[in-house]
């Protein structure tokens, strides 16, 4: 006798299947079906389920979408198959039917062992059946199916309508994210696909009643592309895939998540526009879809999300304008929209945004001024509009925002002077300015911003003095005023900044000596004055920085000869003392600076023969000797790469 599928009554078959209406016909329809099965030439097996036409024939297969046993697998532990719905003769409803699923195992012995669940009563799953024939073989031709022993089916003949939102929707919806990104290539996937309950799937949470509230994912290998059934899981409240290699659209049914509060997609390959059905999930806290592939506009309807405290859409290819409707997220502390291709100004509503910590909008096509109304943002502490197209003045009223730690303005086309009012922002740590069209003189005020560790004003059109002030900056990592119109001295006060590692104070008009008292500058790794107007005798304390690593003074006016205390340099890789009236003959204690990558002598008045200590510099490249009287020859040791016709001197044979 062949094994049978008991049937449930009527009513208790309605609520196995959570069911909201039954049309009762209390006969049920005997169907014989079996499992069938073959090889892939991956060693993945397949399954699918066959049922008995009323002609005698067994059907066409049906196939379960996740249906793939593994080529490999621990030995005991049962997989399921996703559920099919197998319906009595003549049904055409999705739910006219009882839902079975197909379960298997691997053997000790390799073996793969079959069987068949159906759902009982309470919306669980019964105890397998087991064919009589239900083992497939070891080693069977890859592509030929094979069937096991029939078992017969009890199918209500009723017709069914489903009630949305229930653990078993849950689990389908589950089911088909898992096909769709491609379940069987990820790297952990713990219990699922089986009948173990949904908070013992890896990354899935549920509450009390079952219902899935977290999907949750760090890094898992994701491929593939999201499911609309997600918009299914009406219970979610965080749905996070983090670096994955997701790809298509993000689906529109997202926005049927009503009690989602956080929606994390990022470092994917997502393309497609963002939809505004995102704009319903007004209780949403944290939308972050950076490091994409999405294009189109930054939909209005984002402008609903009252509730935001965090919006980050940076490294995408979004286009079009910000929104003004942006202005309307009260609550919103951090906005990043960077490293897109978006155009226009930047909104005057943002200045609306009182709780806003975090303002990035970096490399993008955005222009027009920085507007005033950015002053209003009191609890800011970074703003970020590097290399953007922003033209006019640095507002004044930037310099309300005393919270401030943060400011980068580089890269833009900004004119007029640095506001005097920016010397109010106490709490800064690193302020740039480099790379607009800046004129006029550097405030003094800005020596009362103490903390800061970066000052970047270069390429710009300052002029006037370095003012003493900045050697207040006591914390100062790196100072960059190259490339502007300063005149002067290089001031006393900045020898004292003892933190200093890089000074660029290069294509200038700065003159005079190189200020270097006792101990100053001793943390100093590079050292740029090429390209001014200095004189005098370059000072042999340069020796005693042991720290610098490269040091240029090229086109100045220094004379006298070169220090031979710049042997000491040890650390050295760039050397740049050409183009000026230095005279004498190259000291021999240059041959100690055997991590030095670039010499450049040329165009002075040095005299006398080559040192041979010269050898010693295996690690040079580039030698620039023309334009002196020098004698000798270069060591052939010295493989010089670049610009060999530069090097002025012939080699040693």
């Amino acid at each position: 006798m062949r094994n049978r599928l008991g049937a449930a009554a009527v009513t208790l078959l309605a609520m196995a299947l959570g069911v909201a209406t039954v049309h009762a016909q209390a006969s049920t329809v005997d169907i014989e079906v079996r499992i069938t099965a073959q090889r892939l030439a991956d060693g993945r097996t397949e399954f699918a389920l066959q049922h008995r036409e009323p002609e005698g024939t067994w059907s066409d297969r049906i196939l379960p979408r996740a249906r793939f046993f593994p080529a490999t697998s621990e030995a005991g532990g049962w997989l399921i198959s996703t559920a099919v719905t197998v319906r009595a003769p003549g049904a055409s409803g999705d739910h006219d039917g009882t839902e079975v699923r197909i379960a298997a195992r691997r053997l000790e012995s390799g073996r793969i062992e079959f069987a068949l669940r159906h759902l009982e009563p309470g919306a669980e799953w019964s105890a397998r059946v087991l064919p009589r024939a239900r083992f497939f073989p070891t080693s069977p031709r890859a592509g030929r199916w094979l069937v096991s022993s029939p078992l017969t089916v009890a199918v209500p003949e009723i017709i069914l309508a489903e009630e949305p939102g229930s653990p078993g929707a849950d689990r389908a919806a589950l089911v088909a994210f898992y096909d769709a990104t491609r379940g069987d290539h990820w790297q952990t996937s713990t219990n699922w696909l089986t009948d173990a309950p949904l908070h013992e799937w890896y990354g899935v949470s549920t509450n009390a009643e079952g219902r899935v509230t977290s999907l949750v994912f760090p890094p898992n290998w994701l491929r593939g592309s999201l499911p609309p059934e997600l918009g299914e899981l009406t219970e979610l409240e965080e749905l996070s895939l983090d670096w994955s290699g997701l790809t298509g659209p993000i689906p529109p049914a997202l926005g049927k998540l009503s009690r989602l509060r956080k929606l994390v997609l990022v470092d994917a390959q997502l393309s497609g526009p963002i939809p505004p059905a995102l704009g319903n999930l007004t209780g949403l806290t944290e939308l972050k879809l950076h490091r994409n592939q999405l294009s189109g506009t930054i939909p209005p309807a984002l402008g609903n999300l009252t509730s935001l405290r965090v919006l980050s859409l940076f490294t995408n290819n979004l286009t079009g304008e910000m929104p003004a409707e942006l202005g309307r997220l009260a609550h919103l502390e951090q906005l990043d929209v960077g490293d897109n291709e978006l155009s226009g100004p930047i909104p005057v509503e943002l200045g609306a945004l009182t709780a806003l910590t975090e303002l990035k909008v970096w490399r993008t096509r955005v222009s027009g001024p920085v507007p005033p109304e950015l002053g209003n943002l009191r609890a800011l502490r970074k703003l970020q509009l590097w290399r953007n197209r922003l033209t006019g003045p640095i507002p004044a009223e930037l310099g309300n925002l005393t919270h401030l730690t943060f400011l980068d303005l580089s890269e833009n086309l900004l004119t007029g002077p640095i506001p005097v009012e920016l010397g109010n922002l106490v709490l800064l740590r690193s302020l740039r300015l480099e790379v607009n069209r800046l004129n006029g003189p550097i405030p003094p005020e800005l020596g009362n911003l103490t903390l800061l560790t970066h000052l970047t004003l270069d390429t710009n059109r300052l002029n006037g003095p370095i003012p003493p002030q900045l050697g207040n900056l006591t914390s100062l990592l790196i100072l960059s005023l190259f490339h502007n119109e300063l005149t002067g001295e290089i001031p006393r006060e900045l020898a004292g900044l003892d933190s200093l590692a890089n000074l660029s104070l290069s294509t200038n008009q700065l003159s005079g000596p190189i200020p270097l008292p006792e101990g100053g500058f001793r943390a100093l790794r590079w050292l740029a004055l090429h390209e001014n107007d200095f004189s005098g005798r370059i000072p042999p304390q340069l020796g005693s920085l042991t720290a610098l690593t490269i040091l240029t003074l090229s086109d100045n006016q220094f004379s006298g000869p070169i220090p031979p205390e710049l042997g000491m340099l040890t650390s050295l890789e760039t050397l740049e003392l050409g183009r000026n009236q230095l005279t004498g003959p190259i000291p021999p204690e240059v041959g100690n600076l055997t991590t030095l990558r670039v010499l450049r002598l040329d165009r002075n008045r040095l005299s006398g023969p080559v040192p041979t200590e010269f050898a010693n510099l295996t690690s040079l490249n580039t030698l620039w000797l023309e334009e002196n009287e020098l004698t000798g020859c270069v060591p052939s040791s010295i493989h010089v790469i670049f610009d060999r016709e530069r090097v002025g001197v012939p080699f040693c044979e």
